[in-house]
């Protein structure tokens, strides 16, 4: 059994589907700016850290979009997951983004390396 396979079935049995529907609507209809100014200008006025992670093979939030986020608020800070595994990598990847969640709370740097390069 493949691990979508095995995913969908627990999937199925957790949630209903009128539920899901609704969530995905509002998944998609969100928009941070809406009466508030334009997007980017909102953006810059969220000043309290942010760890805003992408997954780099991911098509449902493209690792792009991420990054837009990343890059236009103040306080943040972007955390890669480089998987070919999609937007599931961060269920396959949990270990590795479970430690980095930690260590952004501990108000270190989620990504030891990105830190490294810094200095």
């Amino acid at each position: 059994e493949s691990y979508l396979q095995y995913q969908g079935k627990k999937f199925i049995r957790r949630f209903d589907a009128n539920c899901y529907i609704q969530l995905t609507y509002t998944l998609d209809s969100h928009d941070v700016a809406r009466g508030r100014g334009e997007y980017v200008d909102v953006l810059r006025r969220l000043t309290h850290r942010t760890l805003v992670v992408g997954i780099t093979s991911d098509v449902l939030y493209p690792f792009h979009l991420q990054r837009e986020l990343a890059t236009h608020m103040p306080q943040a800070e972007m955390y890669a997951i480089d998987s070919p595994h999609g937007h599931d990598a961060f269920l396959i990847e949990i270990k590795d983004l479970n430690e980095a969640i930690a260590r952004f709370r501990r108000g270190e740097r989620a990504d030891p390396r990105a830190a490294a390069a810094r200095l």
